[in-house]
């Protein structure tokens, strides 16, 4: 999902926190790779 909001954007997160259906529960830190599902919302901490 980071890159394709701006190519070279997913070098600057350092921490993706997500709400939504895959999620086990809000708030949780997930890794880049995570597979999203329709109506997840998205956190990304850069530097």
């Amino acid at each position: 999902a980071a890159e394709k909001i701006l190519k070279g954007f997913s070098r600057k997160v350092v921490e993706t926190k997500i709400w939504g259906p895959s999620s086990k529960f809000g708030g949780q830190i997930v890794g880049l790779n995570h597979e999203l599902k329709d109506m997840d919302i998205i956190e990304f901490k850069t530097r």
